[in-house]
């Protein structure tokens, strides 16, 4: 690497543990690795430190640049008593390989155990190194047998190191998940102890400046609207609140809903294992804290929730009725551990070994851990991943104590038992839980078989080790899904076919009691293909068969694909209607809802369901909205149009007043930060009219402009309806009838105007009352149709008077006063305009006062310029002198750039 020698692509000059550079088998002895990983070079007696992971030792070389020979074999090893053996340490005391560092000052080997969350610090003086060491000191933990990750002035978590010599000092980085940060420490011989504490932190400091060695937060921000890797969520469908557990923030945070469980508020109410919604602490196990939580459930009818807290082993029960709930809330009873403060991993009736860690519901695509409440029975399953079971707890109140024992299991045939299986009754790895309560069955994710078993859960008929009673994502219970050399590596005879009937990698899963369906979140990551999709299968009772395939796919675009490239995944960056790396779902059946995790993208998205009808409750004075789903997205996915009507039905009460709200939007992707947007294009606002025998519509004389018709009959018989469209004078230029069936509605496109025939009114008579709205469609200067609501009228009578509230002129705006006059005679008088000071002057017009005189069945308009850098507000007052008030409504069009952008319509008040 000398800089007058080195060149693009250079090539190896020598190999160590190697006989030369093609072969690559794993071997022991002097001169061989088994996955060797971290180096350490010792510049004054030019020595190389190997941590040879495989064989569970460092290796050190004699490094004398001027012996060819010098890297053949190694001169001596730490951690083994000799070169050929290879047994990994039995005490957490011993010597295990890590990322290494090297403090050439006082010959010290410091080797950091990323997953022990500690450094261990050796003597490595030539006189001195070989054999089993015993580290001189620990620096993260208070001793040589802790190892539970905390972030603090004397506690680190998942560390990475390097050494500065010179200055005596150790730089610790702790990335994410850990502490974000970069500690520094007085490494000088006097300085050195077991539980020492650092000296400095880089990337947290308090308001005054200070080293703030607990905050972790990833750029020292969290809030109510931040997650870091969701992988579940419970819905509470009675108190309408959403419990997500957030894995790397180490809490529960809670979101409250409205009535019908839909999100309102994006910022949560209460985090659980945090003392807010604003921190994210990393402690020692207590009642109040946790870490790395995948997994709750809760149970409606005692307003308890349960979290999963993985790396713990434990589960914590929370208090958690309306008014008890509250952000850093103690938990009131712990299962799992005898304790707050234990965290053995144990199997027996009171032990539970999640097994969480790297690899293990962290950075792993499969989730050790579910949960399922019977609530009738008062039951919790719990599956209990590394421990390839699932267990059944009394969680009655006058049962359920600290470090209770479970009732039942399944996956073993007995408590003691805990080795992987297959078959009806075995289970490798199970994870998230669902129960029916209509059935009593139970529906567990079997991770690593790739399949999901239903048991019969019935109180009466469950046994310990029962057989399950059927299967999905297998043909039968022998089946056995294709494994690769590692959860992350592809199997030898290439990815599986993406199909309905088979599983990439199961992990969420939600069942629906009154339709019988199954909802299953199936990822992608164990084959190295993207198969991103939520997976819908029938499971009423007498229709499920095993190896059934799915009915259809969320998130993706179908439930069959001839290869993994057309599946959501495949797409770079998920958008509104894709998913990505799902993990838990939870459904709301009531209100067609599923709420689902996108742990990637650390993210909760929800999915509505199309429906015919809603069901509403509203307060006095309250507001309720209800919406359509959207449909276009990036990928061209986009259904046809669909025109229909609503009705609003009243069940107690007086039937509120609706308003329906039309919006357009496009997706937008911003390609820097990667996110996706939705950007307004416009909306249109109209209150329904009340069925009418009579109406007259505006129709603008401008090809540019279209208009559309839209005709209700809500009555039970047919209706016929008489059109007329009249020119400026009144005069009849065409006309034409339909009829409308009992409950139908009629749509009909006007053909454009040109602008040299002027503008025109649509009459329409029919001999039943119909709901009638009108519509015009403009493009604009980026090619897009604006839609804004067409000035009409719905009765024939005049009025005194009427004033239209708003008008605008000026920096881009542009107003139209638009006049219709449905009578049978001719009407005229004044439009006055005024400021907003209520002073009379002219708004973008030639003068602040303009006359008018409209035939019968006929419109006149009175427009401003739209000149001038500043817009000048007011509002019009029409003054009838002859045959009353016109029906008065206002364009007001805004441009940029020159170019047109949207409109929107003011309705004249009618006094």
């Amino acid at each position: 690497m000398d800089p007058d020698r080195l060149e693009n692509d250079p090539r190896a000059v020598a190999v160590i543990g190697q006989d030369d550079l093609e072969s690559r088998d794993p071997g022991a002895g002097p001169s061989a690795f088994n996955r060797p990983g971290s180096i350490a070079y010792d510049p004054v007696l030019e020595r190389l430190f190997v941590a040879d992971n495989g064989n569970n030792r460092v290796l050190v070389f004699d490094a004398d640049p001027d012996d060819p020979n010098s890297f053949d074999e190694a001169i001596a090893v730490m951690g083994q008593p000799d070169f050929e053996s290879t047994a990994a340490r039995t005490s957490r005391d011993q010597l295990a390989p890590g990322s290494l560092g090297y403090d050439w000052r006082h010959q010290r080997l410091f080797i950091a155990e990323d997953l022990e969350h500690r450094i261990m610090v050796y003597d490595a003086h030539p006189d001195r190194l070989g054999g089993p060491t015993t580290a001189m000191a620990v620096i993260g933990q208070p001793d040589a047998f802790s190892v539970h990750p905390a972030v603090s002035d004397s506690r680190v978590a998942m560390p990475r190191i390097t050494i500065d010599s010179d200055r005596e000092k150790l730089y610790i980085s702790e990335g994410y998940p850990a502490g974000n940060r970069i500690t520094v420490w007085d490494i000088a011989p006097d300085n050195l102890e077991t539980g020492m504490s650092a000296v400095d932190v880089i990337g947290h400091e308090t308001p005054d400046g200070e080293p703030d060695f607990f905050n972790r937060m990833a750029q020292g921000h969290l809030d109510g609207r931040s997650l870091a890797a969701a992988r579940a969520v419970t819905l509470d469908p009675v108190d309408h609140r959403l419990f997500v557990p957030d894995e790397y923030n180490h809490r529960v945070v809670v979101w409250q809903l409205d009535e019908l469980n839909r999100i309102v508020d994006r910022d949560a109410r209460w985090a659980l294992g945090q003392p807010d919604v604003n921190t994210s602490l990393m402690g020692e196990p207590s009642a109040a804290n946790m870490t790395t939580p995948i997994g709750s459930a809760y149970d409606t009818t005692t307003k308890r929730l349960f979290v999963g807290d993985g790396y713990h082993n434990r589960i914590l029960v929370y208090e958690a009725a309306p008014g008890v709930l509250q952000s850093g809330m103690d938990a009131s009873v712990v299962i799992g551990q005898p304790d707050f403060q234990s965290v053995a991993r144990t199997a027996g009736p009171a032990g539970i070994n999640f097994g969480v860690r790297m690899g293990r519901g962290i950075a792993s695509d499969f989730l050790p851990m579910g949960f399922a409440v019977d609530e009738a029975g008062q039951r919790l399953f719990v599956a209990d991943g590394e421990n390839n079971r699932v267990l059944i707890y009394d969680i009655r109140r006058d049962v359920l104590q600290n470090g209770a024992e479970a009732t039942g299991v399944l996956g073993q045939a007995d408590f003691e038992s805990t080795a992987p299986g297959s078959g009806a009754a075995g289970l490798h790895d199970p994870g998230h839980l669902a129960y029916d309560p209509a059935n009593a069955r139970l529906f567990v994710i079997d991770a690593k078989n790739k399949r999901i078993l239903v048991f019969d859960a019935h109180a009466e008929r469950i046994r310990n080790g029962a057989d399950a009673i059927a299967v999905l994502g297998q043909d039968d219970f022998d089946a056995r899904a294709p494994a690769g050399p590692s959860i992350f590596a592809p199997t030898p005879g290439g990815p599986p076919p993406i199909t309905g009937d088979r599983f990439i990698t199961p992990n969420g899963i939600a069942h629906d009691p009154v339709r019988q369906l199954l909802y299953v979140a199936d990822g992608g990551g164990t084959y190295n293909i993207p198969a991103d999709r939520i997976l819908v299968f029938d499971v009423e009772p007498d229709r499920l068969a095993n190896g059934a395939a799915a009915l259809a796919a969320l998130g993706a675009p179908s439930a069959e694909a001839p290869s993994p490239t057309t599946w959501g995944g495949a797409e770079p960056i998920p958008g509104q209607f894709r998913v990505r790396d799902t993990r838990g779902i939870a459904l709301d059946h009531e209100n067609g809802r599923l709420f689902a995790t996108g742990s990637f993208e650390s993210r909760l998205v929800q999915f509505n369901f199309p429906r015919a009808d809603w069901n509403y409750r509203i307060g006095s004075g309250e507001v309720q909205s209800f919406g359509t789903l959207d449909a276009a997205d990036l990928g061209g996915q986009s259904d046809p149009q669909t025109v229909s009507v609503a009705r609003i039905e009243a069940g107690t009460g007086q039937p509120p007043l609706g308003v329906a709200i039309y919006s357009q939007t496009r997706q937008t992707l911003d390609a820097r930060s990667e996110r996706h947007s939705r950007q307004l294009i416009n909306e249109a606002a109209v209150a329904p009219a009340a069925p009418t025998t009579t109406a007259s519509v505006f129709v603008e004389g401008d090809e540019r402009i279209g208009h559309d018709l839209y005709l209700f009959n809500s009555q039970l018989a047919d209706a016929t309806v008489s059109l007329a469209l009249r020119d400026g004078s009144g005069a009849i230029v065409r006309q034409w009838q339909h009829s409308v069936p009992a409950g139908t509605q009629l749509s009909e496109t006007l053909t454009p105007r040109p602008a040299s025939d002027g503008d025109a009114t649509l009459g329409i008579e029919s001999d039943l009352p119909l709901g009638i709205t009108a519509f015009r469609r403009t493009g604009n200067g980026r090619g897009e149709v604006v839609l804004a609501p067409a000035p009409a009228t719905h009765t024939a009578a005049p009025a005194d008077s009427a004033t239209l509230p708003y008008f605008v002129s000026g920096a881009g705006h542009e107003s139209r006063i638009v006049l219709i006059n449905p009578t049978d005679a001719p009407m005229e008088g004044a439009i006055r305009l005024f400021d907003s000071a209520g002073q009379q002057r002219p708004l973008g017009t030639p003068s602040d006062v303009a006359f008018y005189r409209i035939p019968p069945h006929s419109s006149r308009t009175v427009a401003s310029d739209g000149s001038g850098p500043m817009a000048g507000e007011g509002y019009a007052g029409i003054e009838p002198r002859s045959g009353g008030a016109p029906h008065a409504a206002a364009l007001i069009l805004r441009s940029a750039g020159g170019d047109f952008v949207n409109e929107s319509r003011i309705t004249g008040v009618r006094t």
